[in-house]
């Protein structure tokens, strides 16, 4: 398994950015800390998250995970940032199969099968963007 993780990263390194003050026109409060977060974790260091997308159908996200760890098992999926309204398990096709379970607010339970790929529909609750006045600075 650390074999075919560590090929895995070398084939698709990740993309860092980083934004100073000087890249943002307007100097304003931001709704995230800006301190270290994730927008989704999964509790298994032997799932891949291959793709992360939107719904070719525009409903909700994909989410594409593939198991090098060879074992049946359960595993959760957690949205810090989002409130998941619905996840069904689905096809490649991106068709819903079945309902998937929701732990809480923020997680999905997904059963994964050895060497698969799983296919997880996402739909989050819209939560409305902040009101200027809390995010803004206060100052003109």
């Amino acid at each position: 398994m650390e074999l075919s993780r560590r090929g895995w990263d070398e084939m698709t390194p990740l993309e860092v950015t980083e934004v100073t003050k000087s890249d943002k026109a307007v100097q304003t409060k931001r709704p995230l800390s800006g301190t270290s977060s994730a927008f989704l974790h999964i509790d298994d260091p032997a799932l891949v998250l291959e793709a992360w997308k939107p719904a070719e159908d525009g409903r909700g996200t994909i989410l594409r995970l593939l198991d090098l760890g060879g074992a049946e098992r359960t595993v959760r999926v957690e949205f810090p940032l989002n409130s998941i309204e619905h996840a069904w398990i689905a096809d490649a096709l991106e068709r819903d199969q079945k309902e998937a379970l929701l732990t809480d607010a923020h997680s999905v339970e997904v059963n994964v099968h050895p060497h698969a790929i799983v296919t997880v529909r996402v739909v989050s609750r819209i939560v409305p963007a902040p009101a200027c006045g809390r995010f803004c600075n206060e100052n003109p």
